[in-house]
Order: C-alpha cells, then structure tokens, then sequence
C-alpha cells in the first residue's frame, strides 16, 4: 500500500493515542494504537493531514479561545463535547488544586477535572510539535463533534456517542464515505482489541477526522478564520 498522502485523525485513548488513516488511492482504514506522538512520528511525516482532537494553542489572556467560543454557538445541544481549556500558566501546575489555583489567579475560574485529565497530553502534543517542526505543519487542532457536522451536510447530530443510538448514527454517516464493507470490516477488527484499550467511540472520533481531512480537503472550515497565536506561537484556531 502506498504510505505516502495518508489522512490522519488522532484521538486520546486509555492507553495512549488511537490514530486512524485513511489513503489517497483505496478504501482502506488502518486503525493503530500508540502509546506517544513521538512513537508515531514517521507515519505522520507521510500524512498530508493530521487532525487531532486535543487543544494545541493555550489561552494566555484572561478569557477562553474564541475558536471554543464559536464550536459551541455551532454545535448547540452538543456543545458540551468543547470544555473550557486552561491557561498557558497551567503548564507549570503539579496537581490539579494548584491547576485550579493557577487558571483562577489568570482568568478568574477554576478548571474542571476533565480539562486537567487530558491536560498531559495537551503538554505532550505541544512538546511533540515543537520539537518536530516538519511533522507540525501538518498538525490541527480539530474536533469530532465540528467534524460529524460537516460530515453530516451541516447538520448537529441527535445522540451522545455514549448511547447506541449515537453510535449507530455516527456510523451511518460515516458509511456515506468509508462504504459499508470498509466499516463493517473495521469493526470485526475492533472486536480484537481489549476493551481497556479503546472504546468504540474513541474509534468513531478519530475517523471522523480522518474522513474530513481526506474527502473535504480544499472546504475545510477555520474557526476563527483569522486566528491570534499564543505566546508559544501556536494557532488559536478549530479546523474541521
């Protein structure tokens, strides 16, 4: 198989990162889990596009990112999926009181244990991408909720991903592009995988992304359009 023009969406896993891709000339999806950016850096060296679902850029003022600020105002009732993402300070905390008392110090508001429970990987994927300036071009920052409703024509979805309802709906839309014998074959290989390692819709979020950035490229939509940067040069912006 070809390994160059790859489309790549990463997602947090249990485990690591789930990465899933998707090529140019075939159907094929390969799924994959890794336990760092790092292990991964020459399958990213030949994507075109990596989308992941993780803030890069940190608010360093004391107001949250304009780009989460739009995400909710277009996902409505699924506006929840976007949480409001922690100071650049934050960066420093060793726990999450000293988070809480740090973002609070800078924005007046504490964080929520969700935003410090990804808050590593944040750090992580900032790490990988400044250390890895060939690799970071091909990096944005994306969400899969932004993602299904582009996929979607435009249109919220209806259920969480935590039902079944949400989870068959996600993949009947994502057989409009993946095809049914792809998904179904993706699937059975799910079946495989120990279920401490990934669950279905940590699958399902990454191929979303992956599905965006291969069959919408040329139409991606930017929020905002003309984004600011933080004070570590990365883009205040959501790609989907």
């Amino acid at each position: 198989m070809q390994e160059e023009g790859k489309y790549v969406g990463v997602d947090a896993c249990r485990k690591g990162w789930v990465v899933v891709s998707l090529y140019e000339e075939t159907a094929y999806v390969h799924i994959d889990i890794i336990e760092t950016l790092n292990a991964a850096k020459n399958h990213f060296r030949k994507a075109k596009i990596v989308f992941i679902d993780i803030p890069i850029a940190l608010p360093d003022t004391h107001t949250e990112r304009e780009c989460d600020k739009i995400a909710r105002k277009i996902l409505k009732k699924r506006a929840s999926s976007i949480f409001r993402v922690p100071h650049i300070n934050v960066s420093i905390a060793r726990n999450y009181e000293e988070a809480c008392i740090i973002n609070e110090n800078a924005t007046g508001k504490r964080i929520n244990k969700q935003a410090w429970n990804i808050f590593g990987r944040v750090i992580e994927t900032r790490k990988f991408l400044k250390n890895n300036s060939e690799v970071a071009l091909r990096f944005f920052e994306s969400n899969p909720e932004l993602c299904f409703y582009h996929l979607n024509d435009m249109v919220n979805l209806i259920y969480s991903k935590h039902i079944s309802e949400g989870i068959e709906e996600r993949r009947g839309i994502l057989k409009r592009y993946i095809g049914r014998r792809e998904l179904e074959r993706l699937f059975s290989v799910l079946r495989d995988f120990p279920r401490n390692l990934l669950s279905v819709d940590d699958v399902l979020d990454s191929l979303s992304m992956a599905t965006v950035a291969k069959f919408f490229k040329g139409s991606y939509r930017y929020i905002p359009e003309h984004p600011s940067c933080d004070k570590e040069g990365f883009t205040l912006q959501i790609v989907f």
